[in-house]
């Protein structure tokens, strides 16, 4: 008889999320050219993950819960994919970690909630972006504050980078 277990170690708790930044893209393009201010990309900006919990519908105070050792990944769509914005995209360029302790030791969390700083995206139109949310229990109910940089694309592929700030939870 043997003393260990034979049965494979279970799943980690928790999903994959997605989360889609939804753009007013024509707009949003619109202010590519010009001098703009982050409160006009925010206001033409919304955040949603499959969870259905983002606890704000601002994008800078926007929080998705997401799993210890489970994928995230971040889509970008158009508002009105058959009406103003069709023919436009939105290609999620990167995500970057933004608290450390050496940039803000008053952040709500200085651990990466990820194996990298920066997570480039596929680039172009279609771009998204996956990582695995590190397997470290300490992370457990913090915040990590981020940095979504993303571009609009109109139909002849010009396009304008833009970027938005809002928070992830950990969760076991």
């Amino acid at each position: 008889m043997s003393g260990g277990n034979n049965n494979p170690p279970a799943n980690p708790p928790g999903k994959p999320v997605k989360i889609t930044l939804t753009v007013e893209a024509s707009n949003l393009f619109a202010l590519g050219g010009t001098t703009y201010t982050q409160a006009q990309v925010d206001a033409l900006c919304t955040l949603s993950d499959d969870n259905n919990d983002g606890t704000s519908t601002d994008v800078r105070t926007y929080v998705s819960n997401v799993y210890l050792a489970h994928n995230v990944q971040w889509v970008g769509e158009v508002k009105f994919p058959d009406g103003v914005d069709k023919g436009y995209s939105i290609g999620i360029d990167s995500i970057v970690h933004e608290a450390t302790p050496q940039s803000d030791p008053t952040a709500p969390s200085n651990q990466n909630f990820f194996t990298d700083i920066t997570m480039p995206g596929g680039g172009g139109r279609s771009s998204n972006v996956n990582a695995v949310v590190n397997n470290e229990p300490s992370l457990i109910n913090q915040l990590d504050v981020y940095t979504i940089n993303f571009s609009v694309y109109d139909q002849q592929n010009n396009h304008f980078p833009f970027q938005i700030d809002p928070k992830l939870r950990a969760n076991n």
